[in-house]
């Protein structure tokens, strides 16, 4: 049995729960003595049992956020444009061999200390150093926050109108 085998066996359920629960899934996750052949070997694993169910998905965090905040019914689920798998996943694109150092200004936003950060790039240098709230480093404190426009529910779940 593999390693990955032994420890799905140890954990039965725990490791599909915390997998879940958690919403996230990165490398933190998986324990230190499994390589990468054997982490691709549990993703095919879970996709071949898991894919042919029809009421199974596999989310983004923003995807899961989006249902949070605009639930469906079951019956509703494959009309949710941003879990349709029909869109074509663009390639990323080739890394550069020439690459810009950017020393930028870096100020967290609750504390009142300036620092200098450092970052290689094969763009343009941003403006600030990138952070939380400001993923592009454009300076504007809050510009990629998820922000829902869907309609807003009452607590039985009802649209209410927002005027």
């Amino acid at each position: 049995m593999s390693a990955i085998g032994e420890f799905l066996q140890k954990q039965s359920d725990h490791a599909m729960g915390t997998l879940l629960d958690k919403q996230r899934f990165h490398s933190l996750w998986v324990p230190p003595d499994l390589s990468v052949r054997e982490l691709q070997h549990f993703l095919r694993y879970i996709y071949a049992e898991y894919c042919i169910i029809p009421d199974v998905y596999a989310l983004t965090v923003t995807q899961m956020l989006q249902y949070m905040t605009d639930p469906k019914e079951l019956r509703e689920i494959t009309t949710i444009d941003a879990w349709k798998c029909d869109k074509s996943v663009a390639v990323a694109p080739k890394p550069c061999n020439i690459w810009n150092t950017c020393a930028l200004p870096f100020k967290i936003p609750e504390q009142n200390i300036t620092d200098t950060r450092y970052m290689e790039t094969c763009r343009e240098c941003p403006n600030v150093y990138p952070w939380l709230g400001d993923a592009g480093g454009t300076g504007i404190s809050g510009r990629d926050n998820y922000i829902f426009s869907g309609p807003v529910q009452d607590a039985d779940g009802e649209n209410v109108d927002e005027n």
